[in-house]
């Protein structure tokens, strides 16, 4: 199959999408379905200018023709990115099950000494902690253990007996946890940490739930070291 009616079946896969997406009952344009959906939907903003410029291309190819033959066929760059775009519409990666694995969590009443074993040994730079009840509260960072260190080493003797309630009293004012439900995609998690990249809180991790609420189990947890997994799954895609 040439690439110009590879390129057209694409097209048209994903004008469908974008239709039933909008919930687009009369004829509207391509361009205004773009618009509509990158309103709601990270995929299509990521993509937003790509499918203003693939518009251009489609209807190069089905307006200038020659005795009924196209004029030129789309490169091979160009039909693998139209693909992509469909494939990626159709099946968005999720951050489940990439991200789904046991989460570790702690207690308020549990000492400071088990946090950091437990860091030490699975090389992790956060703990979620549950109240009494197994609420989430709050997210203890090997950050804010440093500055809970540094104004009680002359004070106590045994520091690592200290309850982590008392180590999160000098926490970050900055630090940021957020829960996302199950069915959040890679490019919602991608826009959710560039949202935070120029402000001066501190995104440290987001959690993972069903329903992206504290008050359910946790399916996974992600943090700014897993964003080169992400990206790598996406260029593989």
């Amino acid at each position: 199959m040439k690439n110009s009616q590879i390129f057209l079946n694409s097209f048209s896969e994903i004008e469908e999408y974008l239709q039933r997406y909008t919930n687009t009952i009369h004829h509207d344009s391509f361009t205004n379905l773009v618009k509509k959906a990158s309103r709601t939907n990270s995929i299509i903003r990521e993509f937003k200018t790509d499918l203003f410029e693939l518009k251009d291309l489609r209807n190069a190819i089905v307006h200038e023709r020659t005795d009924g033959h196209v004029i030129a066929e789309p490169h091979d760059s160009t039909v693998e990115l139209i693909q992509k775009i469909e494939r990626l519409l159709k099946k968005p990666p999720g951050v489940l099950p990439t991200f789904k694995h046991k989460v570790v969590v702690l207690y308020n009443h549990d000492t400071v000494g088990e946090a950091v074993s437990i860091m030490k040994k699975k090389s992790y730079t956060q703990i979620p902690i549950l109240d009494e009840e197994g609420r989430y509260l709050d997210l203890l960072t090997t950050n804010t253990i440093v500055r809970w260190l540094g104004s009680s080493v002359n004070h106590n003797s045994r520091l690592l007996e200290t309850c982590i309630d008392e180590v999160l009293k000098y926490k970050e004012s900055n630090n940021v946890c957020l829960f996302i439900s199950a069915d959040y995609t890679f490019f919602d998690v991608l826009e959710i940490f560039d949202e935070y990249r120029n402000t001066p809180k501190k995104l440290e991790a987001i959690i993972i739930t069903e329903k992206g609420t504290p008050d359910e189990d946790f399916l996974g947890i992600i943090t700014g070291w897993d964003l080169p997994l992400i990206y790598n799954k996406l260029d593989n895609f």
